[in-house]
C-alpha cells in the first residue's frame, strides 16, 4: 500500500485553488469586454436605490422611536392624573333568620 506525503492535500489544495482563482480571473475579464458598458447605468441606479434604501429604513427606525416615546408619555401622564380609585367598604352581611314553625294549637274538645 502506497503511503502519501504529509502535505499531499495541501499542495493538492492549493493547485486546485490557484486553478479556480486563474479561471475566475479570465471569466471577469471576459465578462467585464462583453457586459462592461451594459452593468455601468446599472451599478449607478443600484448606488442610488441602495442610498435611498438606507435612508427610508434609518427614518422609520426614528419614527418607531419616537412613537414609541409618545405612547409611553401618554400613557404615564394618564394613569398619574387619574384620581385615587376610592375603595368601596364592604356591605354589612344579610342575615336570614327562620322562625319555628308555630306550635299547633289544640281544638276544644266537646
Amino acid at each position: 500500500m502506497e503511503t502519501l506525503p504529509p502535505d499531499y492535500f495541501g499542495s493538492s489544495l492549493m493547485a486546485f485553488m490557484c486553478r479556480v482563482e486563474s479561471r475566475l480571473i479570465a471569466l471577469e475579464a471576459r465578462m467585464d469586454r462583453h457586459f462592461g458598458t451594459c452593468f455601468l447605468g446599472l451599478r449607478a441606479d443600484m448606488q442610488r436605490h441602495t442610498e435611498t434604501l438606507v435612508r427610508w429604513i434609518v427614518g422609520t427606525a426614528i419614527a418607531q422611536l419616537v412613537v414609541a416615546g409618545v405612547v409611553m408619555a401618554f400613557v404615564l401622564n394618564s394613569l398619574a392624573t387619574q384620581a385615587p380609585v376610592a375603595v368601596a367598604l364592604p356591605q354589612p352581611l344579610v342575615v336570614i333568620q327562620i322562625l319555628p314553625p308555630p306550635a299547633p294549637v289544640a281544638l276544644p274538645q266537646k
